[in-house]
């Protein structure tokens, strides 16, 4: 959604774009494996097996849309890993196909409030955000 907007405005300014997305297709309706079914009518509630979560999706599993039907939007950490300095740990939730990470956090995009626009003045850490309401 992030890529496909700035694309949009990129294009709108006339500035000429090319949109590539990294991996797969995702095909409406046959890839989405749990659309429109209840997690108790799921194989395990739809939880993901805890072993395969945490030899091949160590980071990948702290996002609370990793689920057994949307598993494989995730990266698996172990096939691609990435390496942060020493104490500065960051945990990146990686998806490889077309639609980017919006399909990472089940299509929801919830509104910031004033707080988190400012939440850097808060903290003493970062950098200011340019907008506000």
């Amino acid at each position: 959604m992030s890529g496909g907007w700035a694309a949009k405005d990129f294009c709108e300014a006339g500035v000429k774009t090319l949109v590539l997305e990294r991996g797969r297709h995702v095909e409406h309706g046959e890839d989405y494996i749990g659309e429109n079914k209840d997690p108790w009518n799921m194989k395990f509630r739809d939880k993901v097996d805890q072993k395969l979560a945490d030899d091949r999706y160590p980071r990948q599993k702290k996002c609370y849309a990793f689920k057994d039907s949307t598993k494989h939007f995730f990266v698996d950490d172990i096939e691609h890993p990435y390496s942060t300095e020493k104490g500065n740990n960051f945990e990146w939730i990686r998806g490889n196909q077309l639609g980017g990470r919006s399909l990472l956090w089940h299509r929801q995009s919830y509104r910031w409030s004033d707080m988190d626009f400012s939440s850097n003045a808060r903290d003493g850490y970062g950098t200011d955000w340019p907008v506000r309401y």
